[in-house]
């Protein structure tokens, strides 16, 4: 056998070793991304459909409701988390009231200022909101498909 035919083979190899590689990369994004639950990769789903980086956090309570197709959770910030930088690098803005989607969630205490975003996006819509004085951090997550 030439070493030409040598090298081909174990090109072919290793682009279909790529390639494989690729593929189960994707396989595990799309796994996460497609997640509802609370269990796996409920921070990692949280962060890819509303747009928003979750840091280290204290603790979560979390509930997805299949008949509503919608996710809610709220995060208790370490107190590592710089708050200041964190509103400004996720474009969080003052709010006046809690918007609608959170009403009914526990804990809406508001006592200081509240920070909020809203988004959508092809398959879904989201709300967030932080509380700095409770270093909470409320997310609304409704998928549509």
């Amino acid at each position: 056998m030439g070493n030409k035919r040598v090298i081909w083979i174990v090109l072919a190899i290793a682009v279909a070793f790529i390639c494989l590689g690729v593929i189960g990369v994707r396989t595990f994004v799309q796994a996460i991304y497609d997640a509802r639950g609370c269990d796996w990769a409920n921070i990692d789903n949280v962060e890819m459909h509303a747009k928003i980086d979750i840091p280290s956090v204290e603790g979560c309570d979390c509930n997805y409701t299949v008949a509503d197709n919608v996710k809610r959770a709220v995060f208790t910030l370490d107190n590592a988390t710089d708050l200041e930088t964190y509103v400004r690098e996720q474009q969080l803005k003052p709010a006046a009231h809690w918007p609608q989607q959170l009403k009914g969630m526990r804990d809406l205490s508001a006592n200081g200022k509240l920070m909020t975003r809203t988004g959508k996006h092809y398959d879904s819509e989201y709300v967030v909101a932080l509380e700095p004085a409770s270093r909470k951090l409320w997310v609304h997550i409704h998928y549509k498909r």
